[in-house]
C-alpha cells in the first residue's frame, strides 16, 4: 500500500540507510524517474564471473545506459531498486502478479516491460550498496527459466511486441518488423527460430 516499493531476499544484505537514499533520489526527481537503483556487490561464494557481472551493472548509471543494455542482460538487480507503486503495478501481468512461469526470468521480464512502457530509472553512483549473496544452489545458476535459451525467447517475445506496436526499440529510430541477425551455428539458428515464431521477418 506504500507509495514506494522495494525488494529484499532473506539471505541478502544492504548498507544501512540505503533505502532512505533511494527514496530521497525518487523524491528529488519526482516526475523525472520512476525507479531508483543502487550499486551491488557479491558476498558469500566467491566467483569471478559474478564479480564481472555486477561490475558491468554498476557501470550503468543513467536511464539511457540502462535502457540500451536491457537486451544484453538486466541492468540492475531488482533487490537493488526502489520504485514508485504505479510503475510496478503497470509492469505486472493480469491479476497483479509477476510473469512467474517455468519459462521466464521474473527480473528480466520485469525490466523489459519497464522500459517498454516508457518508465525511467537512475542509479546512484555513490552511497550504500546492495549485497547479493552467492551460493552454489541459487536459482540464478540452476533454474531452467534462467537458461540462455529461455532468456533469448523472452527477448524475442518483447522485441516482437514492440515491433507490432511500432515502438522505437533502441531509442535510435529502430522500428519495423524485419530483423537482421548476425551470428553462426546454433546461436544463429536459435535466434532465427525464436524471432520467426514471434511473427518477425528475419534476415541472416
Amino acid at each position: 500500500r506504500g507509495k514506494y516499493i522495494g525488494f529484499m531476499e532473506a539471505d541478502d544484505e544492504r548498507d544501512e540507510g540505503n533505502y532512505a537514499e533511494l527514496v530521497e533520489l525518487l523524491e528529488l526527481k519526482e516526475g523525472d524517474i520512476d525507479a531508483a537503483c543502487c550499486r551491488a556487490r557479491c558476498i558469500g561464494w566467491d566467483r569471478e564471473g559474478m564479480e564481472r557481472y555486477t561490475a558491468w551493472q554498476n557501470g550503468l548509471l543513467s536511464n539511457s545506459d540502462m535502457r540500451a543494455a536491457r537486451f544484453l542482460e538486466i541492468p540492475s538487480l531488482m533487490q537493488a531498486m526502489v520504485l514508485r507503486r504505479e510503475a510496478l503495478l503497470s509492469c505486472l501481468v493480469e491479476g497483479g502478479k509477476f510473469m512467474d512461469s517455468e519459462m521466464w526470468s521474473i527480473d528480466y521480464h520485469f525490466w523489459l516491460q519497464f522500459f517498454k512502457k516508457g518508465f525511467r530509472v537512475e542509479k546512484l553512483e555513490e552511497g550504500g550498496k546492495f549485497s547479493w549473496r552467492q551460493h552454489p544452489g541459487q536459482q540464478t545458476r540452476n533454474h531452467g527459466r534462467l537458461s540462455i535459451e529461455n532468456m533469448r525467447k523472452c527477448k524475442c517475445q518483447v522485441l516482437a511486441e514492440m515491433a507490432r506496436d511500432g515502438a522505437d526499440v533502441l531509442g535510435e529510430g529502430a522500428k519495423g518488423r524485419i530483423v537482421a541477425v548476425y551470428s553462426v551455428g546454433a546461436t544463429l539458428k536459435g535466434w532465427v527460430a525464436d524471432l520467426q515464431a514471434e511473427g518477425l521477418e528475419v534476415e541472416g
